[in-house]
């Protein structure tokens, strides 16, 4: 049951309707302000979490004298880019990534001039 569950999960008592039904216990009392205020006590209880969430999301790697990187249109020639640490592992992956589409495109002309399955070409893997 739900209550059971998210009473399990907090440290607060999650009001049954039952109970705020004609001949309940809380029958003179609204069941949806008592629902209200289990909300606002969950959100007082995940005040900490957010605030580290928030925290950890707004801390910057990089310090005020990185350059700032170009627009997508410039970065795609790395010589136009600015120095950076990762420079030597993205022309790493783009080199690995011409080199795989060069066997992929050998995978396929050999697939088509010989008819063959491509798990039998030599370049697949």
């Amino acid at each position: 049951e739900m209550h059971d569950l998210l009473e399990s999960w907090l440290p607060l008592q999650i009001p049954r309707r039952e109970d705020y039904l004609a001949g309940g216990r809380w029958a003179r009392q609204s069941y949806y302000d008592a629902i209200f205020s289990v909300a606002i006590s969950i959100l007082d209880l995940s005040e900490s979490y957010t605030g580290l969430k928030l925290r950890l999301q707004q801390v910057r790697r990089c310090k005020e004298s990185d350059p700032v990187p170009l627009p997508i249109e410039l970065s795609k020639d790395l010589n136009h880019q600015p120095t950076s640490k990762l420079t030597a592992a993205i022309e790493s992956a783009i080199a690995k990534i011409e080199f795989a589409d060069e066997l992929g495109h050998k995978v396929i002309d050999e697939v088509r001039q010989n008819r063959k399955l491509a798990k039998d070409c030599k370049e697949s893997i």
